[in-house]
């Protein structure tokens, strides 16, 4: 799913990069996601190439790529300014950090479910079936976002404090 990401969302990507200067109003978002469901379409034929199993498991999922906010928002913020350096590396960054984050859901999800890791049986206490269910995804997700914006909250206060400690070593009054 992160190979057909960064397929498609690059791609796009790209092609707002290209397309910034040309087109304007209502055409240039019709225009990116008409380019973004074609490379779906040959991303999804590699995709199933290279892994039999992700259409039977993924289904519509895969077909969702195409047109997804992470994508069209970032395209929509490319304009005829732009710079393709930062351009594509945010793109880059953005499915980087998607696919931490479906990894970490898939690998959770797996553990609890089936009690493996990547179909190994694994030693566990606590089986879950009901983790298998599509909504439970979210709501990990949910989970591990209130994670990251309390790790993100601690590392701020933290770094306010060690900034207002160095003020006051070095402030002579």
């Amino acid at each position: 799913m992160s190979l057909e990401l960064l397929l498609i969302h690059m791609g796009t990507v790209i092609a707002a990069l290209v397309t910034a200067k040309r087109l304007r109003g209502l055409a240039r978002p019709m225009v990116l996601v008409a380019v973004s469901t074609l490379i779906m379409t040959f991303a999804r034929i590699l995709v199933i190439g290279l892994f039999q199993g992700v259409g039977d498991t993924l289904g519509m999922y895969l077909y969702l790529m195409a047109v997804n906010g992470m994508t069209l928002a970032q395209c929509a913020a490319i304009d005829g300014d732009s710079k393709i350096y930062p351009a594509v590396t945010g793109a880059f960054m953005n499915v980087a950090g998607f696919a931490v984050v479906i990894f970490a859901v898939s690998f959770l999800r797996e553990y609890f479910a089936s009690g493996s890791l990547w179909g190994y049986p694994v030693p566990t206490h606590l089986k879950l079936p009901g983790v298998t269910v599509p909504f439970f995804g979210f709501i990990l997700t949910g989970f591990l976002m209130a994670g990251a914006r309390l790790l993100n909250k601690c590392l701020i206060s933290r770094a306010v404090k060690e900034r207002e400690r160095r003020e006051k070593r070095l402030s002579v009054i």
